[in-house]
């Protein structure tokens, strides 16, 4: 018989077709982040979250106006990077990691730098959960006409993850 060799990993890319890789997936998908921030930034960096802007462009919401500072349109890059909110939280968050790296972008978030690995993975994971505070922050604008303190969201981002932190290590300290 000339039948070819199955093969599961044949198969799986042949369901999954040849798209690129993404340079985020670890980024998004790692250990240290916290569960519910992974969807939101997978949203975010896959352009699907639903900001005003993309509700206005099919007529569901009548104003694309920032629901934080009310200056501009609510686009995804707004809402993470130009927002005076989102900057103030970038800022803080950069001031309490000492660190100079320019995070203006989503694909910003992504650029390495000089801290050691588990530093880097760290801060890497505290970024993904700022975005779903940022959200978060959104949401609460949006809904409750309520904005909270910088110094809050960001303080409570860096203590759930290094919560977060704390207890991933313990499962790795454990198991050996």
């Amino acid at each position: 018989m000339n039948t070819p060799t199955y093969s599961i990993t044949k198969v799986y890319n042949d369901i999954r077709g040849g798209g690129n890789r993404v340079g985020w997936h670890h980024f998004v998908w790692s250990k240290l982040t916290i569960h519910r921030s992974r969807f939101i930034a997978w949203l975010a960096f896959n352009n699907r979250l639903k900001t005003k802007h993309r509700l206005k462009l099919t007529e569901i919401v009548e104003s694309d106006t920032c629901s934080i500072c009310y200056l501009e349109s609510e686009t995804l890059n707004h809402i993470f990077f130009q927002c005076r909110f989102s900057q103030e939280c970038v800022a803080y968050l950069k001031e309490r990691y000492e660190t100079n790296n320019t995070i203006e972008t989503l694909e910003d978030t992504l650029k390495r730098n000089q801290m050691g690995r588990q530093k880097r993975r760290q801060f890497e994971a505290i970024l993904c959960n700022l975005i779903y505070a940022i959200w978060s922050a959104r949401d609460e604008a949006l809904w409750s006409h309520k904005v909270p303190m910088v110094k809050l969201v960001v303080d409570n981002v860096i203590d759930t993850s290094e919560t977060k932190f704390k207890f991933s290590a313990s499962l790795r300290f454990d198991s050996t």
